[in-house]
């Protein structure tokens, strides 16, 4: 693969520079060989319920693989003092070509109807 246009040129210093860039860029990995992990998206500030699902579109082009949360700011008042869980909602309908449907539970039972804003990476 080819990051960049050789340019032609008589300058001795322009073609070594250029020979020095295709042999650092041979080393370079393709996207396509990256871990799944790193082939993400960061979806930021979603609204989630413990009420109804939330369906969380990653356009990733693909069916996601996992998810991690890497930000969460509960905005219901909740005075638990434990911290409050996001789950894949399996009863929801699934589409995983498209979204990742999920919830937010809360750490009693039965539990308040809770929302929080979250920041997750879809991978």
């Amino acid at each position: 693969m080819t990051f960049y246009n050789r340019q032609q040129s008589d300058d001795r210093n322009v073609q070594e520079m250029q020979s020095t860039l295709e042999r650092t860029l041979q080393n370079v990995p393709s996207l396509d060989s990256l871990p799944d992990i790193v082939q993400g998206n960061l979806i930021e500030d979603v609204t989630i319920s413990s009420q109804n699902p939330t369906f969380v579109e990653h356009k990733l082009g693909r069916a996601w693989k996992g998810w991690i949360v890497v930000n969460l700011r509960q905005t219901t008042p909740f005075s638990g003092g434990t911290p409050s869980v996001v789950q894949h909602d399996t009863t929801a309908p699934q589409n995983p070509k498209d979204n990742v449907p999920l919830t937010i539970i809360g750490p009693v039972f039965p539990a308040p109807i809770i929302t929080a804003k979250v920041s997750i990476w879809i991978f």
